[in-house]
């Protein structure tokens, strides 16, 4: 079974580049999402804001993935509103990228990344669980997509530097596979997409792609995800990655 309806639909980090993109896209979709929930940190949330007001189902929730109250309390927000129906899909977007170096690397932004990177999304996992077993028992699938990078893969050509994006990215891609397993008997897929590289703030405008031609590739993935999929790293073309 495919994720081919999507009812509801949480997106953290969504004011700005991926996550801005991912709302729009949605939100404006031949046939939308009744709830789009996007999160904020209540700092350049303007293009949010025009789009809550031109579009009823785009609902703006205050939250720092890092915050277990405030995530606590964006879950409630949600349950209020979708009731017994349940979530159906996590995007877990939210992200920072700091090009530390050997000579630049601290403790503090390491842990800033794992804080915000891999942290975040799994305590979202978490308190969301109940949301998104409600939705697969409804629909026979639910899923959890944690936007990653290759540049937490150990398969890649590692060529050294920005270390504690790589560090962060490889321990979501760990708690992805850990999430799909422990989430399987729930029918809730959980994988990793990699956008590719966008022209965002995090991925600069020398980039690839532009961020609407990656969020539209990854809708692609998402809606034809199926359950035999859980656990995998996709690329926003379709590819399976190596680890």
């Amino acid at each position: 079974m495919s994720l081919k309806s999507i009812d509801s639909v949480f997106i953290t980090g969504a004011n700005r580049g991926i996550g801005l993109e991912f709302t729009k896209q949605l939100a404006t979709s031949q046939y939308p999402p009744k709830f789009v929930f996007a999160s904020h940190r209540r700092q350049n949330i303007q293009q949010l804001q025009e789009l809550s007001l031109h579009y009823s189902n785009v609902i703006l929730i205050a939250l720092d993935v890092t915050d277990d109250a405030q995530i606590n309390k964006a879950v409630d927000e949600i349950k209020l509103r979708v009731k017994d129906n349940g979530l159906n899909l996590l995007i877990n977007n939210a992200g920072i990228c700091y090009r530390a170096t050997l000579n630049t690397i601290t403790e503090e932004i390491l842990l800033q990344h794992y804080r915000v990177n891999t942290l975040g999304p799994l305590m979202i996992a978490k308190s969301c669980r109940p949301l998104l077993q409600q939705a697969s028992a409804i629909h026979g699938i639910s899923a959890i997509v944690n936007i990653s990078s290759s540049l937490g893969t150990f398969s890649m050509d590692v060529t050294g530097g920005i270390y504690a994006y790589r560090c962060s990215k490889a321990a979501l891609n760990m708690i992805t596979k850990c999430l799909s397993k422990d989430l399987a008997a729930d029918k809730i897929a959980v994988v990793a997409l990699r956008p590719g590289w966008v022209q965002t703030d995090l991925g600069g405008y020398g980039a690839d792609l532009t961020v609407t031609e990656s969020v539209r590739e990854l809708l692609k993935q998402i809606k034809q995800l199926h359950l035999c999929q859980t656990g995998q790293l996709i690329c926003y073309t379709g590819a399976v990655l190596d680890w």
